[in-house]
């Protein structure tokens, strides 16, 4: 039998069992809820993050007053791997009641000098340090034009992610450089669940799961979940410090991020395939969501196929719905995920997989609409749209029969025209929000372009097509969000507009994965294919990248 470093039996890994237990000598709120308190005195860190009362009335722990108790052992020690995925019966509490976070600002307002130890306000810390360069670093939406990506004349010094990372442990409770779990914790709440939503316009389903994990993380016994939180966290701070040029932090956090992956998975494999009960159905789809982001942090296109696989077995395995908290939001996210995984990638959706009702209730796709409209900036209805879409044209491109190719080029005719026709699309997709109206126009766009260049084949330089990549030139001004869809449109763009093009999607591509400026690389290898008289188009170029999605 070969050699397996995590062999051993349930029994034995059950001992080692590693959890955040309960503080014995923490503030009454803390110990009437049930929740881990860091005893800080007068005023702990929980009840300083509600505005709530603090009050000690238990036996004193020893410790002078203002002291912050060590790190937990879970938070500073090497991971202790856990053979099984205790019950989420308190994931809804966690979910529901985590308080509103400060959100980091997206523009550049650097906050006033404060004095020389760690600021109080972990919000205050951190916009000490955003400045363009972070902008630049991960940012999903802003209406403020940012140069390219980390140019030589502007490229900020490697100690300025240092003197950031510093202020995050003071703001994190740890003095510790080397404890850094804790601040990584911290940094998901603070930052990379604000980036992760994009636009800040107050609490929704997805924002609740995002910053949730992070809470349900910290319970009792949810090891695989933290390690997944941490993973995310992690590779998001190493993007971030390549970002600031400075390599060893980056480099030390994609180490991080890859041994919290790997403990994830190892945990989810010890675990086995399906939930022990009924509350416990959330948490391993959630886990493997996580996952699948971090690899889009990552920029490694090869994993996702198979984390997306096993949500869509887990969420297959679900016999009870009702009793698991947010499945309707985190089936959400795996469609978003799955439809642009397939439209990347140049493969057949199964539209049936998309979107599931797991039970008759209509909070399914009432959440569904939601999720939708806040992480992608369209309804849901669009999306499916661009499913059915992508898989009329990679059918069209298979078929030798004749009159097979006409009835799918009827149907694709049919949508080209509802599209097309102002009076229809108005009645069909009118959107009050200005968001939301953007992004149908950035969609219409990009599947009148799939349709008239690979099923009706027009070339690039058809007025038809060019009024296309007008449209979307002329929507730049109300576009907030980093769409990166827009490239199936930039890509057929004619010279006299490339200069256009590319500073619109220098300022709206996602800059948050390892792989900077995907969108803009794309476009460009498809123009200059075109200018030496080869035929590319952004489909075989974000083939032949590895591009994990197209957003």
């Amino acid at each position: 039998m070969p050699f397996d470093e995590h062999a051993e039996t349930a029994s034995q890994a059950k001992r080692r069992r590693m959890r955040f237990s309960r503080s014995r000598f923490g503030c009454d709120a803390c110990r009437h809820h049930k929740k881990k308190c860091d005893e800080t005195r007068p005023v702990c860190g929980r009840c300083n993050a509600l505005r709530k009362v603090c009050a000690y009335s238990g036996p004193q722990s020893g410790r002078p007053a203002g002291d912050t108790p060590p790190v937990s052992s879970a938070l500073s020690s090497p991971p202790v791997p856990i053979p099984s995925l205790p019950s989420l019966s308190n994931l809804s509490p966690a979910l529901t009641s985590l308080p509103d976070l400060p959100i980091v600002p997206r523009v550049a307002v650097p906050a006033p000098a404060t004095s020389t130890g760690p600021p109080e306000d972990a919000a205050a810390a951190l916009a000490e340090y955003v400045d363009d360069s972070f902008l630049r670093a991960f940012s999903f939406a802003t209406d403020v034009a940012v140069p390219p990506w980390t140019p030589p004349d502007a490229t900020p010094p490697g100690s300025e992610f240092e003197s950031f990372w510093n202020a995050l442990i003071g703001s994190a409770g740890s003095d510790d450089p080397r404890s850094t779990d804790r601040t990584l914790i911290e940094y998901y709440r603070l930052v990379v669940s604000p980036t992760i939503l994009g636009i800040e316009d107050g609490p929704n389903c997805a924002s609740q799961f995002y910053k949730g994990v992070a809470s349900t993380a910290t319970e009792d016994d949810q090891a695989a979940m933290m390690h997944a939180v941490l993973a995310v966290s992690a590779q998001h701070l190493s993007n971030f410090a390549r970002a600031f040029n400075n390599v060893d932090k980056a480099m030390s956090f994609n180490e991080q991020a890859a041994h919290h992956r790997s403990e994830a998975l190892y945990l989810l494999r010890v675990s086995g395939s399906v939930a022990d009960d009924n509350s416990n159905e959330a948490l391993l789809p959630s886990v493997t969501l996580l996952l699948t982001l971090s690899a889009l942090l990552k920029g490694d296109p090869d994993i996702i196929p198979a984390f997306l696989e096993q949500t869509q077995m887990y969420l297959d395995a679900i016999k009870h719905p009702s009793p698991a908290p947010h499945l309707p939001t985190i089936s959400a996210i795996y469609s978003i995920y799955r439809v642009l995984q397939a439209v990347a990638s140049s493969e057949q959706l199964d539209l049936a997989l998309v979107f599931q009702q797991h039970d008759p209730h209509e909070t399914w796709l009432r959440v569904a609409d939601e999720t939708v409209e806040r992480l992608v900036g369209i309804p849901r209805e669009m999306l499916v749209l661009f499913g059915r879409v992508n898989n009329l044209v990679l059918e069209w491109r298979a078929l030798d029969d004749a009159l097979a190719r006409i009835e799918l080029r009827s149907q694709a005719s049919m949508i080209q025209h509802d599209l097309e026709d102002e009076g229809i699309w108005a009645a069909r997709w009118a959107a009050s929000d200005p968001r939301i109206s953007a992004g149908l126009e950035f969609f219409r766009a990009a599947l009148r372009i799939m349709i008239m260049r690979d099923v009706i084949g027009l070339p690039a330089t058809h007025p038809r097509v060019e009024r296309c990549v007008g449209s979307l030139l002329a929507a730049i001004p109300r576009v907030r969000t980093g769409t990166e869809i827009g490239l199936i449109v930039a890509a057929e763009a004619q010279p006299p507009r490339h200069d256009a093009v590319r500073a619109f999607i220098r300022r709206c591509q996602w800059k948050g994965s390892a792989p900077p400026r995907i969108a803009e690389a794309v476009v460009q290898e498809v123009w200059e294919a075109r200018a030496a008289g080869r035929n590319m188009d952004w489909r075989s170029a974000m083939v032949a990248r590895g591009s994990p999605m197209v957003i």
